[in-house]
């Protein structure tokens, strides 16, 4: 017979679009308050054992993307879309 220990932890993630979404940012932090451990026990009559592990796992890590040109793409698709729902609706 054997049990597995959960531990809690807490992984925290921004992100946001700037710029008609030109650019974006984005930032991770995982293991917040560094409680990332793994734990178990075998009760097996042979080999009784028990057994906690901790890992250094707390990261932070942060990215911007910049666009070029694909929100000009966006805006041409968005705006064809509107002209042709207007060709289907016919005129009062």
């Amino acid at each position: 017979m054997a049990a597995v220990a959960a531990f809690p932890h807490l992984h925290f993630a921004l992100g946001e679009d700037l710029f008609d979404r030109r650019l974006s940012l984005f930032l991770n932090v995982a293991d917040v308050f560094g409680t990332v451990r793994t734990g178990g026990s075998s009760l097996n009559p042979y080999n009784p054992s028990v057994s906690e592990s901790t890992t250094e796992s707390r990261y932070i890590s942060f990215g911007l993307t910049w666009r070029i040109g694909r929100t000009e793409m966006e805006a041409q698709q968005t705006h064809g879309k509107k002209e042709s729902k207007k060709k289907r609706m016919p005129n009062k």
